[in-house]
């Protein structure tokens, strides 16, 4: 959980800063605002990332079942 201050951004240079970090909406729809919250406060779980490589080793060596 992110907590802080909500601020919109107008600045063309911020927008653009915006669209770069590749970040997409989980939601389908129009947006028309691009927002920043400058934290105060950040609570939560901590995941680890697993490599790209265990997901393809956890692939091979998996255990399928029959196609009946």
């Amino acid at each position: 959980m992110l907590k802080g201050k909500r601020e919109l951004l107008q600045k063309t240079e911020d927008l653009l800063d915006a669209v770069t970090l590749h970040v997409f909406p989980w939601e389908a729809g129009r947006k028309d605002h691009f927002t920043r919250i400058l934290p105060h406060s950040v609570t939560g779980r901590r995941f680890t990332i697993a490599k790209l490589t265990s997901w393809a080793e956890s692939e091979v060596t998996a255990h399928r079942t029959s196609d009946e």
